[in-house]
């Protein structure tokens, strides 16, 4: 299992931190929590 965060900021993402997201990858499987917005951008970096 593998925990990813994809932005760790709060309700305002900044330059250096995107709005929360968190992926965990298990099995093949990519499972996310808490998608703020930004998230899509964060996952093609």
């Amino acid at each position: 299992m593998k925990i990813i965060f994809l932005g760790t900021s709060g309700s305002m993402p900044t330059q250096s931190r995107s709005s929360s997201a968190i992926a965990i990858r298990r099995k093949g499987e990519i499972i996310f929590f808490d998608c703020g917005e930004g998230t899509q951008r964060r996952m093609v970096e």
